[in-house]
């Protein structure tokens, strides 16, 4: 997946954390996958051109579970992804707490 990205690849997360880099994004990913073993069930996702822009946009959206402090926390996260010249140029991830259930 690392030749598929630009060089100053970046994610801007939800909580105003940037990930600069492939190596920086390799263990932000390791270190989340061991603290809160995320699963997603993404529930959209397509693609779109701008005029004026010379990439594409992926949009998806997922309903994520993790284990946070020892309790399963359920998110629905947003995704915009701009891709130029078939590599990824950033991620733009957005996220909302589930609703509890009455």
């Amino acid at each position: 997946m690392i030749p598929l990205r630009w060089e100053n690849f970046r994610i801007l997360a939800p909580n105003g954390q940037v990930i600069r880099g492939s190596d920086t994004q390799i263990e932000f990913l390791k270190g989340w996958f061991e603290a809160e073993n995320p699963t997603w069930r993404t529930y959209f996702s397509y693609s779109m051109k701008l005029e004026g822009q010379n990439g594409e946009w992926v949009i998806s959206g997922a309903e994520v579970k993790k284990t946070v402090d020892g309790k399963e926390v359920t998110t629905y996260d947003v995704a915009d992804v701009y891709i130029e010249n078939g590599k990824i140029g950033a991620f733009w991830v957005y996220q909302r707490a589930a609703v509890p259930t009455e």
